[in-house]
């Protein structure tokens, strides 16, 4: 093999790798790689393509072929799916038992005959921690989780697949709703599993954000299937989209597995699509108990408020009327007592004048007397006219006294209320003067019967 001289025909080459492969590989070995292709032919037998990254760059350092003969593959298939909960498929990595040969036409083959499905789940559960911790160091993990969610979820932009069963789930649940509640659904289709998922979800993130004052928050959501088709909810590049954006987001993507990385970043996860409709109605429930909460302390603080002010009304109106009362009680006594006292001056003064009269009369008499004494003879010629004179003079007087009775008793207060005349009053006080009075202020007017309150509307 060291000699400089020697030749070898393509045919020699390729026997003296066989010789060197077969002599090397006499047992099966352990390899651990990356499936990045597979495919199944008619009949049964699995051939896949394998690779190996960078850890650093993620560039393809090394890739071969390898193959699951049928008898084989239909042992190993069921069982990976069973253990792991998802199909053997592009994208995972697997550590695997394998006889390794070479053939002078087809070249090296690798021929799997077992596959550790618990490698598979640890390096998967591996890169989701990886990704995790990444997003913690970066700190955005919770910055979705930091925004609000309204109060009122009215317009939601929905990223699904139409043809996802999660997706009706979801449109009957919210729409069909007991409440009543109103929605306003857009849906933003998005490849929802598969190599073109990831792009496609921040494709449609992409077209809300550009529209993101038209909505109140996002749901993503899928129905259930197979586990591998959840690992896209596991990637960075979509994670760390989710912790950036401006609206709140909540996951629901069907499964019953441990949280997703989307769903430890979302805003709100829960785990199927009609539990997220649940939870946008339940919050705007909430929010209208909340309000009919305020709406019935406002009403019963009002109704305090009035049966407090009623209550107060009442103790004033008795204070007030009580007051009304003694001060109409003790005018009245006044206006008696002054009555009275005029009553008395005025039968002084008819007495006093009767006196005079009498007096006056008496004086006449006599002097009539004294005349009729000292003419005599005139006396007969002025009798008669003198006692007509006196007796005009007494009707006269008495006439006038009577008159000034009468004016008396026309003018006492009884007399004027039994007219229907009233006496006006403004804060206990008569009113006299119209001019200090004004619109708006209230005025009792006391008549025969009782009393009367009222408000000015306007003076004239």
């Amino acid at each position: 093999m060291n000699n400089e001289n020697s030749t070898y025909s393509l045919l020699e080459f390729n026997y003296l790798l066989k010789n060197i492969i077969d002599s090397n590989f006499t047992e099966y070995i352990s390899i651990s790689a990356e499936i990045n292709s597979i495919n199944i032919n008619s009949n049964g037998n699995c051939f896949l393509e394998l690779i190996e990254k960078d850890h650093t760059t993620n560039n393809i350092i090394s890739k071969a072929k390898a193959s699951i003969w049928a008898t084989n593959y239909r042992l190993l298939a069921p069982y990976f799916k069973s253990v792991t909960g998802q199909d053997l498929s592009a994208g995972i990595k697997i550590l695997f038992k394998a006889y390794i040969s070479y053939h002078e036409v087809f070249g090296i083959n690798i021929n799997i005959i077992d596959i550790d499905p618990n490698y598979t789940l640890g390096d998967i559960e591996r890169q989701k921690q990886l990704t995790i911790q990444r997003l913690e160091d970066e700190g955005v993990i919770s910055m979705n989780k930091e925004l609000e969610i309204p109060e009122i979820i009215k317009n939601i932009a929905i990223i699904s697949s139409t043809t996802a069963a999660g997706y009706d789930d979801f449109t009957n649940q919210i729409l069909n709703n007991s409440q009543n509640f109103k929605f306003n659904l857009q849906l933003f289709e998005t490849v929802m599993q598969g190599n073109k998922a990831e792009d496609s979800i921040i494709n449609s993130l992409n077209n809300i954000f550009e529209h993101s004052h038209l909505f109140d928050l996002v749901v993503i959501i899928r129905g259930g299937g197979a586990k591998s088709d959840l690992n896209i909810f596991d990637n960075y590049n979509l994670a760390y989209y989710i912790t950036q954006f401006p609206l709140p987001i909540i996951s629901g993507i069907g499964h019953n597995r441990d949280n997703s990385v989307i769903d430890i970043v979302a805003n709100v996860s829960l785990k199927t699509p009609t539990a997220v409709a649940e939870f946008i109605i339940t919050n705007n429930l909430n929010f209208k108990q909340r309000l009919n909460f305020l709406v019935e302390t406002f009403h019963s603080q009002i109704e305090k408020i009035i049966l407090d002010n009623n209550n107060k009304i009442t103790k004033i109106s008795e204070t007030y009327a009580s007051k009304a009362k003694m001060l109409i009680s003790n005018n009245i006594f006044l206006i008696s007592t002054k009555v009275t006292n005029f009553k008395n001056t005025v039968e002084a003064i008819s007495n006093n004048e009767k006196y005079k009269i009498k007096t006056l009369t008496t004086k006449t008499l006599h002097l009539n007397n004294l005349y009729f004494s000292a003419q005599k003879l005139n006396i007969n010629k002025f009798k008669h006219s003198i006692n007509d004179k006196t007796k005009l003079l007494l009707l006269t007087e008495n006439s006038n006294i009577k008159i000034f009775d009468l004016k008396i008793e026309a003018n006492s207060p009884e007399k004027i209320l039994k007219k229907g005349y009233s006496i006006i009053t403004h804060n206990n006080k008569i009113v006299k003067d119209f001019s200090l009075l004004n619109n708006g202020d209230e005025i009792t007017n006391i008549v025969k019967t009782g009393e009367i309150v009222s408000q000015i509307k306007f003076i004239k």
